[in-house]
């Protein structure tokens, strides 16, 4: 037991260093975790921008609208393509029109939701969302947004 405590003499003498030598280690250490699973995550949300794009460009426009902006966003491990769009067509046929057209390329309705200002209706495909929402208040300078997501949305093979 003495042994013991002769082999530990650094902790007495010297535990401000040993609390700093060991706070140092462990910063570095989630320095590491984090660098390696960014290196491991960024070419999958890299890989889903280029997929959620592509989804884009094969659906067929809506007659009667005006795309006002869009844009992606790679968020820590999610990934968001939206865009905005006017139009004087009411909610139903907007609905209609991306009732089909997802559905045509495989996504599968999954909720619907009402708000004070604003309608959204959800489709997953795999581990991509596409949230479809519509401005009723007409106060947002766009009257609907498509968005495109990949891990998000709780959306999951």
């Amino acid at each position: 037991m003495a042994m013991a405590m002769n082999s530990l003499w650094f902790l007495r003498t010297r535990p401000r260093r040993v609390l700093t030598a060991v706070a140092i280690i462990a910063v570095f250490a989630c320095v590491v975790a984090v660098t390696i699973e960014d290196a491991r995550v960024r070419p999958l949300t890299f890989q889903a921008i280029q997929d959620v794009q592509s989804e884009y460009a094969r659906m067929a426009p809506l007659p009667n609208t005006l795309l006002k902006r869009s844009g992606a966003l790679r968020k820590e491990r999610t990934i968001e393509a939206s865009y905005e769009f006017e139009t004087h067509l009411e909610f139903a046929v907007v609905r209609a029109h991306y009732d089909t057209e997802l559905t045509r390329l495989s996504w599968v309705f999954r909720h619907e939701q009402l708000y004070d200002d604003l309608h959204d209706v959800t489709y997953c495909k795999g581990n991509y969302g596409a949230r479809l929402s519509y401005d009723l208040s007409g106060k947002r300078g766009w009257n609907y947004v498509l968005y495109l997501t990949w891990a998000s949305y709780g959306c999951s093979p």
